[in-house]
């Protein structure tokens, strides 16, 4: 029995031949190396130090946007939350010059509800450090300050 291939199907006999050998060719480039080395180093040189003004000055630009939207923050402290569950949410932040006010707001709606500074020097902070740090355990408040720790909690 004598098989005739018609002009389509060599066609597309030849199609999966040509595919066929790229795929060989390229899987067998992989293990070779570049050939024209200096032409690589040199593209690596254009995209790579070429391109190091560009990365700095971006670099310094979103760095200033950090700074700024930190220094806009109250004291640039991080703020801690404290609830009873889902209910009476509590939003505690230092404020102020070296962390002196230590300010309580209500989670939902931010109204103020306590600050250090209103309390006729009861609850004055000593000096705090750069970084100072909040901490509430059994419903009393720890601030670590430069010379120990300070705690506030109900009378």
């Amino acid at each position: 029995m004598v098989l005739v291939l018609t002009d389509a199907s060599k066609a597309f006999l030849s199609h999966i031949q040509d595919y066929f050998y790229l795929c060989v060719r390229s899987l067998a480039n992989l293990a070779t190396g570049p050939r024209y080395f200096q032409d690589v180093l040199d593209q690596m040189d254009d995209i790579g130090v070429g391109s190091l003004p560009i990365v700095l000055m971006s670099g310094f630009f979103i760095g200033a946007v950090m700074v700024l939207q930190t220094a806009a923050q109250a004291g640039g402290h991080s703020p801690i939350i404290t609830s009873a569950g889902t209910a009476n949410g509590i939003l505690w932040q230092l404020n102020g010059t070296n962390a002196t006010n230590l300010t309580a707001y209500n989670a939902t709606t931010l109204v103020q509800l306590y600050a250090t500074s209103q309390t006729n020097g009861r609850d004055t902070l000593p000096p705090m450090p750069h970084f100072a740090q909040l901490m509430i355990v059994d419903g009393k408040l720890y601030i670590g300050t430069n010379s120990g720790i300070t705690v506030l909690g109900l009378l």
